[in-house]
């Protein structure tokens, strides 16, 4: 059914691999100081920087980085000198849902999250059921997600399959059909992206959105080179959103369909996780 509501919008290109959009892009900050806290290109904060200069959102809902490293903490930032803690991939399972009440005092926010939060925020916008603090959400950033993982997993991940402690790691991240880290050495270690997937939440099995089907703007690495992110414009304001961010010399973008690997590589790994989507079965009573 989510699907089919895209294809309502005729201003949209419908993909049955990344849904409805506006259109794809490769991009990159800008800013110095991004660059010194992203994990790709930067454009989420790049992004959320801009909304709360511009007075479009009081607030933006997100994670940081807790006291204990690579262990996420949903927060809500109102200050544009908060927001850089925010930087980088967290992989662990953070509940920023959990936190969105505390964020009914805004008029306007921003809400930052991965698919399965962004499709519950869809489906809080279509059946409001008694919760105003759905009113307040003007903008949804998603972030690409394959799976998620709890942060006791992550440090049972870097353990096992890497022989390193978590106090080693400075980066993580996937590509190529591998897991990454970096480490505080330089070194970097690989391996494949299926010996991983035993350590995901099992939830995340029955999940077959890649791309935040249901956000404003999705972004993610797929697709794009080092350094630069993939961004998929879907509602017409998040498209105006990254088109004037863009203008206003914060972003350098291309389009997708220019870059290698660019949008077939996204579309060819959002289908794999379509199809490799584990079905619900209800038994019956």
């Amino acid at each position: 059914a989510g699907l089919s509501i895209s294809k309502v919008d005729k201003s949209l290109t419908f993909s049955d691999k990344i849904n409805g959009y506006k259109n794809a892009y490769s991009a990159s900050t800008t800013n110095e100081e991004i660059k010194k806290v992203r994990q790709d290109g930067g454009i989420v904060t790049a992004l959320l920087e801009f909304l709360l200069k511009k007075k479009l959102v009081d607030a933006i809902v997100a994670v940081k980085h807790a006291d204990d490293l690579w262990k996420p903490e949903p927060v809500i930032v109102d200050d544009v000198k908060d927001l850089y803690k925010t930087g980088g991939t967290k992989y662990a399972n953070a509940s920023t849902l959990a936190i969105i009440d505390q964020a009914k005092k805004y008029e306007n926010i921003a809400v930052v999250g991965t698919p399965c939060m962004i499709t519950a925020l869809k489906k809080g916008s279509l059946y409001p059921g008694g919760l105003p603090f759905f009113k307040n959400i003007k903008y949804t950033i998603g972030l690409f997600c394959m799976e998620a993982f709890s942060f006791e997993n992550v440090f049972n991940l870097t353990g096992e399959k890497f022989e390193k402690n978590l106090e080693e790691v400075t980066k993580m991240d996937i590509s190529g059909g591998k897991f990454i880290i970096s480490l505080k050495s330089g070194e970097v270690e690989k391996v494949p992206l299926k010996e991983v997937k035993s350590y995901a939440r099992p939830n995340c099995h029955y999940c077959e959105d890649l791309t935040a089907d249901y956000a404003d703007i999705s972004v993610g690495s797929i697709g794009s080179p080092s350094g630069w992110s993939s961004v998929i414009t879907r509602s017409k304001q998040g498209h105006k959103i990254y088109k004037d961010a863009v203008k206003a010399g914060l972003i350098e973008s291309k389009n997708l369909k220019d870059i290698k690997p660019g949008l077939g590589l996204l579309e060819r790994i959002a289908g794999s996780k379509r199809k490799g989507c584990k079905p619900i079965i209800l038994e019956k009573s």
